[in-house]
């Protein structure tokens, strides 16, 4: 019922949720009309649990925005193992506009969540938009070969100067900064040592995932005053949070 209710919301876009039995005349979705199969008496039992914050005028709303997330994909992975029809749920998720494949705003929200419980929209997803992984949900559960390719991806678009920036902020990062990338990470700082925009990004990725293996080149970077600030900030960072001691001490004297 909780699914079938975030589902409900995420759909139309309103927020709040009636509840059953109440005098107030409010806006919003009648919630008895999605249970309709339900006793009233057993919707509102529903309505009362923590899920939902308390009822304001007759209404309520689910108490987190990744809970109701969540819940919705799974509604919609449901839908798919009951044998519904895979075009139709996809067409949901997925337009073509303009020539090209987009991503329906409204659903997106629901994308990381949802991509972690099917393996087709997982693919679909990520061939549009790779950074959708580390906006919300749990990337660390995806398969090693597959975080390995969405963090390649993501480093690439950044270099291309393409892609949605909601891959760069510090939360999304630390979703996908798992010891298991650290030889990819290598190889990334590597191949672009000299793309600032790249290595603000990978040296947060050796910060967040404390890749002790990695901080060698982002010494060498952090210590060169041509390079920006910003990517010897990260690279600085990425040292100080799991180089040695010693490493640690010869890296500030250089530095000062």
């Amino acid at each position: 019922g909780a699914c079938r209710l975030a589902a409900a919301v995420v759909l139309s876009g309103q927020a709040g949720l009636s509840v059953p039995d109440s005098s107030v005349i409010k806006p919003g979705i009648e919630s008895e009309s999605v249970l309709a199969d339900w006793e009233p008496a057993d919707v509102r039992a529903l309505m009362e649990r923590g899920i939902f914050n308390d009822i304001i005028y007759g209404a309520v709303r689910f108490r987190h925005r990744e809970v109701r997330e969540l819940l919705a994909a799974e509604w919609f992975e449901s839908l798919l193992k009951n044998g519904n029809s895979r075009y139709a749920i996809e067409s949901l998720f997925f337009r073509e506009q303009y020539g090209e494949r987009i991503i329906t705003p409204r659903l997106r929200p629901v994308l990381p969540w949802l991509i972690l419980l099917d393996e087709g929209i997982r693919h679909k997803a990520l061939q549009i938009l790779p950074e959708i992984a580390v906006e919300a949900g749990d990337p660390s559960k995806l398969p090693l070969y597959e975080r390995q390719k969405i963090l390649n991806d993501i480093v690439e678009r950044i270099v291309a100067n393409q892609g949605d920036r909601s891959a760069r902020d510090n939360s999304a990062i630390a979703r996908i900064a798992n010891s298991d990338l650290s030889a990819d990470a290598l190889r990334l700082i590597h191949e672009y040592q000299k793309n600032d925009e790249a290595i603000f990004f990978l040296g947060r990725l050796v910060w967040q995932g404390e890749l002790a293996n990695c901080i060698e080149p982002l010494m060498v970077i952090a210590l060169d005053s041509s390079r920006g600030i910003y990517a010897r900030v990260a690279s600085t960072r990425a040292v100080m949070s799991c180089g040695t001691v010693e490493k640690k001490q010869k890296f500030w004297q250089k530095l000062n």
